[in-house]
């Protein structure tokens, strides 16, 4: 979906308070005051750090709704940001989410319902993006509520018991009468405050509860028009009939299947035996180039001079490559015939495969793997953090390599679809050096395509199933 089109269904179901909370909970404050310099919102010459953090998101807020092309920056920003809650999500229907998002309550406590909601309107799933105005309702109330309580709280403040015949100090009554006062007209300030900002934001979302009246009567309209065709077309024993005749021809259907996959097995044999061959003969040509290349001169007019073939270096995010092929295709990506995708016949002047070692899996057989088709393996160890949060990727050593070798390359093949490589390329093409990616595209940052000299979009003939 194109950037422009989230940004419409964001305003479908957002409100400024609703995205105060995405605003919050989803940015640094480096990022909201990268926000504010792009917004042109001035505060008389005071500096950042000297104005609340909530009064800049919710100036940001209401000019997301009036700007559509700040709206459209804001709605960049929100989608560079990684979530553990989306990964969680994305895998479980519709029934499931309501199931973690139940407690409402506590997600608010441990304030998450920014990036839950945020999660939620940005899902692919129109149903589960619907869900997201019953969740914006569910903490409106809790919100409620907890003003409630408060205004309960402050004006719930007990006079000192005075017993009978034990004091005879009026005086000293008095002035605690007088402080408990004070102090309950604070809180009052507070709370005229609170009601204030709850006004504003009421008033902003009168026409929008407005709106999802409408939309929830013409919903329950719609169901009940669907279920009487449903009772009208259908009863429950025919639907089970159905099923069970759906079952046996899908039955009949897998063994004349599994007849047929007799018919071509000694045909794949031959094709197997054949990419086998194949690659015998690549591995024999890596570990020729290898040799060749310790015995090459090292200067640049040296190898400019011993070649006529372009210089071609592969770099390989393995744990970006390895997440694009289990989220699109729940496989495996087949190194080799990657290599052999993005070298063609050039000359190889390395191949390196960056790797994250975790202690709960055992890579030493993939390790071998890459190094066997002639890869270069560079490995790192998971980091854990002190508040448990784990860190590990090799963006900063896959740049440093590149900018070591960019000298002996004519070509970069940068194996990766993360966008955080797009100042890199920019610099390798000032360079005069031909930038290529390679990437699943559904896992491809769109900056990162555009800038490129060559993109090689991953199809289903390079996965392993």
């Amino acid at each position: 979906m194109a950037e422009d089109e989230k940004y419409q269904k964001l305003l479908k179901y957002l409100t400024p308070r609703s995205l105060c909370w995405i605003i919050h909970d989803l940015l640094t404050q480096r990022e909201l005051q990268v926000l504010l310099n792009k917004s042109g919102i001035k505060y008389g010459g005071r500096e950042f750090s000297s104005i609340p953090s909530n009064v800049i998101v919710e100036d940001l807020a209401q000019l997301f709704f009036k700007k559509s092309d700040f709206g459209n920056f804001m709605t960049r920003t929100f989608l560079k940001k990684r979530l553990k809650e989306k990964s969680k999500l994305i895998k479980l229907d519709l029934p499931a989410i309501k199931d973690y998002t139940g407690d409402c309550k506590n997600i608010f406590n441990q304030n998450r319902v920014g990036k839950v909601l945020w999660v939620i309107l940005t899902d692919e799933r129109p149903d589960v993006n619907d869900y997201g105005l019953e969740f914006i309702q569910h903490v409106e109330n809790i919100i409620r509520s907890m003003e409630k309580k408060e205004v309960r709280k402050v004006k719930k403040v007990s006079r000192p018991k005075q017993e009978a015949g034990k004091s005879k100090d009026d005086n000293l009554y008095r002035e605690q009468i007088k402080k408990l006062e004070e102090k309950l007209k604070s809180q009052e300030n507070t709370l005229n405050q609170l009601s204030e900002v709850n006004k504003k934001f009421r008033k902003d979302t009168t026409n929008l509860n407005q709106r999802i009246e409408l939309l929830q009567k013409e919903k329950q309209k719609i169901f009940e028009e669907l279920e009487d065709a449903k009772k009208a077309l259908f009863d429950q024993e025919m639907l089970f009939k159905d099923k069970k005749r759906l079952e046996k021809e899908s039955k009949e259907l897998r063994e004349t299947l599994n007849d047929q996959h007799d018919i071509y097995s000694s045909l794949i044999l031959l094709q197997r035996k054949n990419l086998q061959l194949r690659g015998d003969l690549i591995r024999a040509e890596i570990k020729y180039k290898k040799v060749q290349r310790r015995i090459i001169p090292e200067s640049h007019e040296e190898i400019q001079t011993a070649t006529d073939n372009p210089r071609v270096g592969v770099f390989v995010d393995v744990q970006n490559i390895y997440y694009g092929a289990k989220i699109g295709y729940q496989a495996k990506l087949n190194f080799e015939t990657l290599l052999n995708l993005v070298t063609k016949d050039r000359e190889i002047v390395t191949a390196i495969a960056y790797i994250v070692q975790t202690p709960e899996i055992n890579q030493d057989e993939f390790i071998k793997t890459l190094d066997r088709v002639g890869y270069t393996v560079k490995s790192k160890d998971l980091r854990r953090r002190a508040d448990g949060s784990a860190k590990g990727d090799w963006d900063l050593g896959i740049a440093m390599d590149i900018i070591s070798l960019q000298d002996r390359l004519d070509v970069v093949v940068l194996v990766s679809g993360d966008g955080d490589f797009t100042e890199l390329i920019k610099v390798l093409k000032r360079s005069n050096i031909t930038v290529e990616v390679a990437a699943f595209q559904h896992n491809t940052s769109r900056d990162l395509i555009e800038i490129a000299d060559t993109f090689y979009p991953m199809e289903e003939d390079m996965i392993i199933v």
